[in-house]
């Protein structure tokens, strides 16, 4: 069985957009991580957002998810996962990509 890189976006996704402070985190996603990284045995969890990695890599810290993170990207990079959430619908940054409803 082939493994699959499964991405997340930071802002809107995993981020509660409204909250421009960055304290709001969407439940649902971070279920989500929870549940792909320790109860499927094929899928790698990444993060692909236009953040810096290094701000990527503080939200993971400060919801203690960072064991469940298997990379961080930045979009644009060139690297591209399996599938990819995002919040933004014009987005196609994976090979199947996911959209969200969090607004």
């Amino acid at each position: 069985m082939k493994a699959l890189d499964f991405s997340i976006d930071v802002d809107g996704t995993i981020l509660d957009n409204t909250d421009q402070e960055g304290r709001r985190f969407n439940l649902p996603v971070i279920n989500l991580i929870y549940f792909l990284a320790k109860q499927c045995k094929n899928i790698s969890v990444h993060l692909l957002s236009a953040r810096p990695i290094h701000q990527q890599q503080e939200i993971v810290n400060r919801l203690g998810l960072a064991r469940y993170i298997s990379g961080y990207h930045v979009k644009g990079d060139g690297w591209k996962p399996d599938i990819h959430l995002d919040d933004q619908q014009e987005v196609e940054l994976g090979d199947k990509n996911i959209i969200v409803r969090m607004k």
